[in-house]
C-alpha cells in the first residue's frame, strides 16, 4: 500500500567528532556516531524520584554495560510557558479500528486532545488517507476535525490474498514514518499515541520459510524500533475495543501494563503488537479498560518529567554483522523503585546515520 511522505521538515544530524573548544568531560566520537537516547521514567509509589546520580543508573546494550555521554533529569513542570512544550502526535489506525468501534476510538482521542497544554504541539495522522499529512500545531479545532472523520476499516477477514499483510505494513510504515518526522536536534522525549484493535498478522520471528509479505511486516517493525529509538519517541497504545467477556479474544478486563522484567519479544509475542510496540519503546499499553483515558495524565506527565540517557551505540564485534534488534535494560542502584525505559531498538546502519 503506497504512502505519502509526511509533510513536516525536519533535519537530522549525525553525532559527529567534538569540536576542540569543548569541556574535556565531553567524549570523544568516531565520526558518524549513533546515540541512543533512552527516556527513563523512575518513580517510587507513583512518585516520580528526581535525586538520582548517574553512578547508581546501570545501562545495559545487549547484557553489556555503556558508559553514559549524557545523563540528566528533566522537569518541565505543568508545562504552562511556551518553552516548556512537548510535541505530541496522535494515531488514529482506522485500517485496524473495526466500524463498530468507531465512536470510543473518537472519543478517546478527543479526550487525549483536551488533555494536553495549552502550549504543546499536537499532530493528527490517521493510517488508512493515502495523503496524510502530519502538522504539528497548537490549532485543538483542526485537530479535533481530522478525529471526527476518522472511519474505523477493519478486517476481519479478506478473500484477497495479503490484505491483511499489507494494511498491518501499511500501519507501521505510518507509524515509522511520524517517528521519522519528529527528529530534530533538540533532545527531548516525544510521545506518539496509537489507537488502534492491534495487528492480526504480527509477529517477530524473522525465518527464511516465511511469505515476502510477512518478512515485509517484521522489517516494518524493525524501522518503527529504529526511527523510535533515533528521535527518542515513546508509543502509548489504546486498543479501543474496552472490556470483553471471558472466551473472546482477551479474558482479562482490567487495564494492562506490559510486564518489563519479560524479555521483550517474547512480551509481544504473546500480547501482540500493541503491547510489543509500548514495551519496545517505553510506552503504555492501555486495554481491557472501559476507561480509555486512564493512562493519559502518565502519558503528558511522562513527557515532562524523566531521566535523559544516551550512549553511543555499539558497533558489532569483529567479522560480525549487527543483530536486526538490540536489546535495553535501565537499572537503578536503590530500592523500591520502578523504572520504565525503552526495552528493544533496532540498530542504524553506519550508511544510515
Amino acid at each position: 500500500m503506497r504512502r505519502a511522505l509526511l509533510a513536516l521538515l525536519v533535519v537530522a544530524m549525525p553525532v559527529q567528532a567534538p569540536h576542540a573548544s569543548q569541556p574535556p568531560s565531553q567524549p570523544t566520537f568516531r565520526t558518524g556516531t549513533t546515540l541512543v537516547e533512552v527516556s527513563a521514567v523512575i518513580t517510587r509509589d507513583g512518585r516520580p524520584v528526581t535525586d538520582l546520580r548517574a553512578d547508581e543508573v546501570t545501562v545495559l546494550d545487549n547484557g553489556e554495560p555503556q558508559p553514559l555521554v549524557a545523563f540528566e533529569y528533566v522537569d518541565l513542570g505543568r508545562g504552562e510557558r511556551p518553552d516548556q512544550r512537548r510535541d505530541f502526535v496522535l494515531v488514529l489506525d482506522d485500517l485496524h479500528i473495526h466500524p463498530a468501534r468507531t465512536q470510543p476510538a473518537i472519543d478517546a482521542a478527543l479526550a487525549f486532545i483536551d488533555a494536553l497544554g495549552l502550549n504543546d504541539r499536537l499532530a493528527v495522522v490517521r493510517t488508512a488517507p493515502p495523503d496524510n499529512a502530519m502538522d504539528l500545531s497548537t490549532d485543538r479545532t483542526a485537530a479535533k476535525a481530522v478525529v471526527h472523520a476518522t472511519r474505523g476499516q477493519a478486517l476481519l477477514v479478506s478473500s484477497v490474498p495479503g490484505e491483511l499483510e499489507a494494511r498491518v505494513g501499511a500501519s507501521m510504515e505510518a507509524v515509522a514514518q511520524v517517528a521519522a518526522a519528529l527528529r530534530s536536534d533538540a533532545a527531548e522525549r516525544r510521545a506518539v499515541l496509537l489507537i488502534s484493535e492491534g495487528h492480526p498478522t504480527f509477529t517477530l520471528e524473522l525465518s527464511a520459510s516465511m511469505r515476502r509479505e510477512q518478512q515485509s511486516i517484521v522489517r516494518a517493525f524493525l524501522d518503527v524500533l529504529r526511527e523510535a529509538a533515533l528521535a527518542n519517541v515513546a508509543i502509548y497504545t489504546i486498543d479501543p475495543r474496552g472490556l470483553r467477556a471471558p472466551g473472546s479474544s482477551s479474558v482479562a478486563s482490567r487495564n494492562m501494563e506490559p510486564t518489563h522484567d519479560a524479555d521483550p519479544m517474547l512480551a509481544g509475542e504473546a500480547s501482540g503488537s500493541l503491547a510489543s510496540l509500548a514495551i519496545n519503546t517505553g510506552g503504555i499499553q492501555t486495554r481491557w479498560t472501559n476507561d480509555l483515558t486512564a493512562n493519559f495524565d502518565r502519558l503528558v506527565s511522562e513527557s515532562r518529567q524523566y531521566y535523559r540517557l544516551a550512549y553511543a551505540q555499539p558497533d558489532p564485534r569483529p567479522g560480525r554483522k549487527q543483530p536486526p534488534s538490540r536489546t535495553i535494560t535501565v537499572s537503578v542502584a536503590r530500592d523500591d523503585v520502578d523504572v520504565r525505559a525503552r526495552q528493544r531498538y533496532a540498530p542504524t546502519p553506519a550508511g544510515r546515520r
